[in-house]
This record gives C-alpha cells, sequence and structure tokens, in this order.
C-alpha cells in the first residue's frame, strides 16, 4: 500500500480519523490563535483544514461557492478518489448533499461546487499560512 492510500486510510479511521485530530486541544488551540479568530473548523476554520490536505497529500482544493453573493461560502478538499473532506469527514458531493448543506446552514442563493483559485472571493473565510503550517505538522505528528 502506498503512503498516500496509507494515509488516506488514517483518516477514515474511527480511532485516528481526521475528527479526532481536529477536536484535541492542540487543534483548537491553532484554530483559536489564528485568523478565524475562534471559529469552529466548519465556520471559518474550513480553509485553514482544506489548504492543510492540500499540503500534506496533494488534494485539490475546492468551494462551495454561492452565486448569488460572489462569495465563496464552504472550503473542502478533493482527493485522489473524488471523495470531498471537511472537519465532518468525506463526502460525494451531488444535488442532495448540495441541498442539505444549503437548508443546515440557512444559506440563500445558487450555490455550485468550483475548484479554488485566488481570484475567486472568500470574504470571513480566512486563508491562515500560519495555521495551515501548524495544522499540517499536528496532523503529521499523530499519523506517525
Amino acid at each position: 500500500m502506498n503512503a498516500k492510500k496509507y494515509i488516506e486510510l488514517l483518516l477514515e479511521s474511527v480511532e485516528g480519523g481526521l475528527k479526532h485530530i481536529l477536536d484535541s486541544k492542540e487543534a483548537y488551540r491553532i484554530l483559536d490563535n489564528s485568523e478565524a479568530e475562534g471559529g469552529t473548523w466548519m465556520a471559518g476554520g474550513c480553509a485553514i483544514l482544506a489548504f492543510a490536505l492540500r499540503k500534506l497529500y496533494g488534494y485539490e482544493v475546492y468551494v462551495i461557492f454561492n452565486d448569488d453573493k460572489n462569495n465563496s461560502e464552504h472550503f473542502l478538499a478533493k482527493d485522489s478518489q473524488h471523495y470531498y473532506w471537511d472537519y465532518d469527514g468525506k463526502h460525494q458531493i451531488d444535488k442532495e448533499y448540495m441541498k442539505e448543506y444549503k437548508e443546515d446552514e440557512m444559506i440563500e442563493g445558487n450555490l455550485r461546487l468550483i475548484k479554488w483559485n485566488p481570484q475567486i472571493k472568500s470574504e470571513g473565510i480566512p486563508i491562515d499560512h500560519i495555521a495551515i503550517a501548524e495544522l499540517v505538522e499536528l496532523i503529521k505528528s499523530e499519523n506517525v
């Protein structure tokens, strides 16, 4: 088994899973001291997580974009198996997921999933490079 697949299996596992790492005191210290200013991994810290997964595993970064607001609502990381990762784990993004996301987050507007690039607006969701680097190191230390 290659290293990338091994890491993906670790992230999915109950014992050593991504959520377990993100719920740790160390992870929340990173988030609390970040530009997300004490948000959660789903609200404010989602870009930090997505970019950490990109840096660690080469995942592509995507956003749920609100066309009506011309702004990003949420960041996710896409793995080699075409699953999208965030704090809640891995997802297949389809119409049902987007409908549930919109309802759960009480969002108005037309949402679509698009690949991130630096020109995409993401007001209110910081891309904090210091926090990203710290989260990368934390995930690495948990996966040794």
